[in-house]
């Protein structure tokens, strides 16, 4: 590496790009990278100086000429990294491309999504970012780089079918006729020719790759850099992509749909940036379609599809107002929307496009779009929600709608939508409880935290919901379907909201252990949802979030990392909130766990060793904040015997484990294992003692794994245990620590020494 007389950089020996472009190429000049002595006016002097630009040089095609192989040794900083980037990425690239066309072909489609997608290639990923962290520095050169790659890896043809360009011709073309315009519309399933597999792949697979580069260029390019032709030539070339997309081929077709998905994915990167442009390019394409009839016929679904991606704003004032023409003018065509299938695309987008929003809005939205548009949609989906093929987006859709709505609409409305949900949780179809709850959930979270009443009609408001959710003189959850996050959030938020009612009122009742016998008299589920929620409400109250401003995240599944997860190191709980919030509840938390060292801990003494472990196991992840409950949570429920004497363990459990010491298991320490049934245990045990598939059930295992059994009846208490465990950082100042440490070492599971 040397330094030029003008302080850029030089490469005697820089890698080499081979291209295919074709046709003119907009120029863009990049910016320049200079020697750490030059000062930006000289490097800036040297730029201008530096003869044709970066794009002349890598696309120096006399007029006329269709394709050639330009062969550009780099000369500047910038351009020398983006060129070594780039031939990753190619190289990647291809290799994909490859694997794809060789992949075996059968009845069944390959899904190039799950294998194309984000965090299956991680040094793929690597490759990209770079990409895109570059191209910020040479915007234009990368993207137009990016695009002559995609001509050539998509196999494209030269000539553009005249019914292909007649399909697009209602919205302009990039700049430079037909040579410019074929980048953008090749690639979509050709009209009239019979389709190649092969080649669909080929098109299928560079289309993503492309999309997946481009979002992450676009991501890090100035945002000035996109309103120029450069981002108006990504815009067309996208936007043309969906549009000539068949909507029956979509239906069928997960990779075109994917093909489509990513392409939409891109004019939502673009919308951050040209939110008007992008926005008015849909709302033209859909008075076209519906002026055509293709609304009523249902063949736009793929544009209704692709706004789901929209990226919309409420800062400042000017993009709130631009928000809410977008939103009305959508509204208009949904409420004119006659066909079925259109309809519910409507709903899904609104949908994706609104509950983002449900936690920005700090205060009432009074724009009059704003209103109309809330106000005129919710009695027509409130109708379509009694209807059982919208039910599935429809309640999500009302929640969204109350949820941004102004606060005298929400009060009117928001019990009538409880009211709807409450009746579909008593229905017997069973499958859409879990959506129908987080439903509640957060019009419950709305209610809380952005237009709450008095506090005494508050607390009757949220007493019937508890009932309703944990029925008086049941051990269960209501419904039992969904699992007990969902559960847990409302009672944490309601601790957030009033924390001394919550403790007060709620939390004793699901931890009721007065019964002597655990397995007749306690609710398992309702005290795991309970310690649950006390876990989280403690991190909620050691920052700070007690009564106050502070609320939690709006509930959507999975739930918030912001609750779950917790920091490192864990924040002090103040002694105030100490004895306001967990003095009265702490000897319950002693009481389960001593009631649960007699149901449980005696199990985990083997004294039998005629069952042997050979269930494949994964080491526990380092960041985990609890080793012990994690080992304690690898008891799973199998649904398969046991043989010998335990005629009733049709459905026992087995727990592996090690009897030697934690070094027996290697670096990783001591190692959890997974879900196995009996079926399955020759082939695991070939798998893992064999080092192969081929099943060989005369494998012994290493003498120092045992299996122990735990009946189903009291994995739910297995799972308390592990939940309870979790939050002993927090609760053990209330225990007193010998006896703590006592009972834990009951639960770890250990050989008697006399047996062996």
């Amino acid at each position: 590496m040397s330094v030029a007389s003008d302080g850029i950089l030089v490469s005697p020996a820089a890698p080499v790009i081979s291209l295919l472009s074709s046709g003119s190429m907009s120029s863009v000049a990049p910016t320049v990278t200079a020697d750490q002595g030059t000062s930006g006016a000289a490097a800036a002097a040297a730029a201008a100086a530096a003869g044709p630009h970066l794009l002349q040089r890598f696309f120096p095609l006399a007029a006329g000429t269709s394709a050639a192989v330009v062969e550009v040794t780099p000369t500047l900083g910038v351009e020398m990294c983006l060129d070594t980037t780039f031939s990753r990425f190619v190289a990647h690239a291809d290799s994909k491309i490859e694997v794809v066309l060789h992949h075996q072909l059968t009845d069944r489609e390959i899904d190039l999504h799950r294998y194309l997608r984000t965090s299956v290639d991680a040094e793929f990923d690597r490759t990209l970012t770079t990409l895109g962290a570059l191209a910020k520095h040479a915007p234009g050169l990368a993207v137009n780089t990016l695009m002559a790659w995609r001509d050539g890896a998509g196999d494209l043809p030269d000539v553009v079918p005249s019914h292909s360009l007649a399909a697009v011709n209602t919205g302009g073309s990039v700049s430079g006729g037909i040579a410019s315009i074929r980048g953008s519309i090749r690639g979509g399933p050709l009209k009239g020719s019979p389709g190649d597999p092969a080649r669909d792949l080929r098109l299928i697979t560079s289309n993503i790759l492309f999309c997946r580069a481009l979002i992450e260029i676009i991501k890090n390019v100035p945002p000035a850099a996109l309103k120029d032709e450069l981002g108006l030539k990504c815009e067309e070339l996208a936007f043309n992509q969906l549009r000539v997309s068949v909507p029956d081929l979509l239906r069928t077709s997960t990779n075109w749909l994917a093909n489509a998905t990513y392409f939409a994915q891109v004019l939502g990167e673009l919308s951050a940036t040209r939110f008007t442009s992008v926005s008015d390019r849909y709302l033209r394409e859909l008075e076209r379609l519906n002026a055509a009839g293709w609304l009523k016929d249902g063949k736009a679904e793929h544009i209704i599809f692709g706004m789901k991606f929209i990226q919309l704003k409420l800062y400042p004032m000017d993009a709130l107002d631009d928000t809410a023409d977008f939103l009305d003018s959508l509204g208009h065509f949904f409420l004119g929307a006659a066909d079925t299938s259109i309809r519910q695309t409507f709903m899904e987008t609104f949908v994706e496009l609104l509950t983002p929003m449900c936690e920005i809005i700090t205060a009432e939205v009074n724009v009059p779009t704003w209103v109309t548009f809330v106000e005129s949609m919710f009695p027509k989906v409130q109708k379509m929600a009694v209807r059982p093929r919208h039910q599935s987006v429809a309640f999500s859709l009302l929640a969204a709608l109350l949820s941004i709505s102004r606060a005298d609409f929400f009060s009117k409305h928001w019990m009538s939508v409880m009211d709807m949900a409450q009746t579909k949780l008593k229905d017997r179809d069973r499958t859409l409880r879990t959506e129908v709850l987080l439903v509640m959930v957060q019009l419950l979270w709305v209610y809380l935290f952005r237009h709450s009443e008095p506090t005494i009609t508050a607390h009757k408001r949220i007493g019937m919901l508890v009932k309703l959710l944990f029925p008086p003189g049941r051990r269960s959850l209501h419904p039992p379907e969904v699992g007990t996050p969902l559960f847990t959030y409302v009672i944490y938020m309601i601790g957030v909201r009033f924390p001394s009612w919550c403790v007060a009122n709620l939390i004793p009742p699901l931890l009721a252990c007065e019964s002597g016998n655990p397995e007749s008299g306690w609710a398992p589920d309702r005290m795991t949802v309970a310690i649950d929620a006390v876990h989280w409400l403690i991190s909620a109250w050691a920052g700070g979030a007690a009564g106050g401003d502070a609320k939690p995240s709006f509930p959507s599944l999975p739930l918030p990392a912001s609750v779950t997860q917790f920091p490192s190191p864990l924040p002090e709980l103040k002694p105030k909130h100490q004895q306001a919030f967990l003095a009265s509840i702490a000897p319950l938390f002693a009481r389960i766990l001593e009631g649960l060292l007699a149901l449980v801990g005696t199990p985990l003494l083997l004294d039998d060793e005629r069952n042997r472990a050979i269930v494949p196991f994964k080491p526990p992840a380092a960041s985990s904040a609890n080793l012990y409950a994690d080992l304690l949570g690898t008891v799973r429920s199998t649904g398969s015997g046991a043989s010998g004497s335990e005629p009733s363990s049709a459905h026992a459990t087995s727990l592996l484990i090690d009897r030697h010491h934690s070094e027996s298991f290697g670096p990783g320490g001591p190692i959890p294992l997974t879900s196995m049934t009996n079926g399955s245990l020759s082939a695991a045990t070939g798998a893992l003692f064999n080092g192969g598939g081929g099943g060989n059930s005369s494998s012994e295992p290493p003498p120092a794994c045992f299996v122990a059994t735990v009946t189903p009846a009291r994995m739910p208490f297995i799972e308390l245990l592990k939940t309870l465990v979790s939050a002993l950082p927090r609760i053990a100042p209330f225990y007193e620590q010998e006896r703590l440490i006592d009972t834990l070492s009951s639960f770890t599971v250990h050989p008697e020494r006399g047996r062996h």
